[in-house]
């Protein structure tokens, strides 16, 4: 016998594709919860479990004294799960470029502070990855990513293969990152960022330095400067 499918699912399921298909556009309102009671033939208890997964994974906000806005999920990146930052862009539906990548190999003397965090000294080497990620061909990031060389030796000779890094790391390095801090800053793009971006001279960036481990021991430092008017983050918290 099929075992039917529980009724928040249904809800939650019917809402993300009007959302999806844009019957609910972004930056709507959903009907009110009584609306949707009668539309579904539920319980509010039911209408709100399924408007709470749709807000955790980053389709709607609820606004105390407005109502429940769509939100332009496409570019939102959930912070509740670990993916690059090119990786989400291709999860939400973009075609993800580059325009430019350099990668480098570096010592700890000339990158001091990544060697801090790697523990590293002296002449021992990182390997560092300059980028443009492009998203259905708008510039929005400029990446740069820091890694001990040791661990991803001749990752130069990917340098025209590179799309995902962390995508890389696991299918040619076996690298898994486990868990990751994200240290989150706004500021302004200066006259180099703004000519990468293709934005005016002091465009506000969302800035982005995440440091991602592998058995508790740092492994890549992802260093990111993102156009705010094509981004954002979604977070979920929780009362424990």
């Amino acid at each position: 016998m099929k075992r039917a499918t529980a009724a928040y699912l249904v809800v939650y399921e019917t809402i993300k594709e009007r959302i999806i298909n844009g019957q609910y556009p972004v930056d709507s309102l959903l009907p009110p919860e009584p609306m949707l009671e009668k539309l579904f033939g539920i319980s509010r208890t039911t209408v709100r479990r399924a408007i709470e997964m749709l807000s955790r994974e980053g389709y709607v906000s609820a606004k105390q004294g407005i109502g429940t806005v769509v939100l332009d999920y496409k570019t939102m990146q959930n912070l509740n799960t670990i993916s690059s930052f090119t990786e989400t862009q291709m999860q939400n539906g973009h075609e993800v470029s580059l325009r430019s990548i350099d990668i480098g190999i570096r010592t700890a003397a000339d990158e001091p502070e990544m060697a801090s965090i790697f523990g590293l000294s002296g002449d021992a080497r990182l390997a560092r990855i300059m980028r443009v990620s492009c998203a259905d061909g708008t510039p929005i990031a400029t990446i740069r990513n820091y890694l001990p060389y040791d661990m991803v030796q001749g990752i130069e000779t990917y340098a025209s293969r590179i799309q995902s890094l962390y995508q890389l790391l696991r299918e040619q390095y076996f690298i898994n990152i486990e868990m990751a801090r994200d240290h989150i800053t706004a500021r302004a793009a200066d006259a180099k960022e703004a000519a990468q971006l293709d934005v005016p001279v002091g465009m506000p960036l969302l800035c982005v330095k995440r440091i991602a481990y592998v058995r508790n021991k740092p492994a890549c430092v992802d260093i990111l400067a993102i156009r705010s008017d094509m981004y954002g983050y979604n977070v979920s918290l929780y009362d424990n």
